[in-house]
């Protein structure tokens, strides 16, 4: 069945969250702290692993340059938080669901991470990396969802940890997981020729610098528009594309 990874995956996504949120209610401020701090250094180590494996540092470097200037111009960052907030208040007319939104009145320590920052870096963390990218293509090209369920059993406990630490809009993330996995499986459903291995390594290795910026993010060690460097992506890989048509005349 097409798509049965990804909804899995969606699923996983949603339960982590709502085990997450009644965390949160229960687990200390410096604890919260703790379980993102745990959580950057992951991303940091996975980052730098995914960034090291490149074939072509200064594609790397111009992918990420000019994608964060286009992501800079399009705003998508912004864009992206404003429709998290959005979702937010969508679900605030929903009487089952509003008493669970942080309220106005809060205290300021436990509404640091507002709900469209929060669903932008879960979005981030459930959506680049190699089981996004290898699990999707290869449920797409082989109807083998495998790697995406093992990332599943992994993003459940993420989605909790960064829900008890984030807050409430980490659950939307599940919007952005179907929305780009189930993009990547009819990718590798109907253009599975064209995708090769380098364009696979680079584009990994851009999601892996951007993977750093999240722990980065997470260990407040320095703030950065991430999301406005998801451009480069598609830069890397269409850099690795030109580069093999360029080989064979060079």
């Amino acid at each position: 069945m097409l798509f049965q990874g990804t909804l899995v995956n969606a699923g996983a996504v949603i339960v982590g969250s709502l085990v997450g949120l009644l965390l949160r209610q229960k687990l200390s401020l410096k604890l919260q702290e703790l379980l993102l701090g745990a959580l950057g250094l992951s991303a940091i180590l996975i980052g730098a692993d995914l960034a090291l494996k490149t074939e072509h540092m200064p594609l790397v470097i111009g992918s990420l340059v000019v994608g964060g200037v286009v992501g800079h111009v399009l705003g998508i960052e912004r864009m992206l938080e404003a429709f998290g907030e959005g979702l937010k208040k969508l679900v605030a007319r929903i009487p089952a669901f509003s008493h669970t939104l942080p309220s106005e009145s809060a205290p300021a320590e436990r509404t640091e991470f507002s709900v469209g920052k929060a669903f932008v870096t879960a979005s981030l963390v459930f959506c680049i990396g190699p089981l996004t990218i290898m699990g999707s293509l290869n449920d797409g090209a082989r109807g083998d969802p495998g790697l995406l369920y093992t990332k599943s059993a992994l993003d459940g406990p993420c989605a909790m940890v960064l829900t008890a630490g984030m807050g409430f809009g980490v659950i939307f993330s599940v919007v952005s997981v179907v929305t780009v996995q189930g993009t990547l499986t009819l990718v590798g459903r109907f253009f599975q020729e064209f995708l090769t291995e380098a364009m696979r390594t680079e584009v990994l290795a851009v999601g892996g610098w951007v993977t750093l910026a999240i722990g980065f993010e997470l260990l407040r060690i320095k703030k950065l528009p991430t999301a406005n460097f998801l451009p480069a992506l598609f830069f890397a890989g269409l850099g690795a594309w030109l580069l093999e048509l360029w080989a064979p005349l060079a």
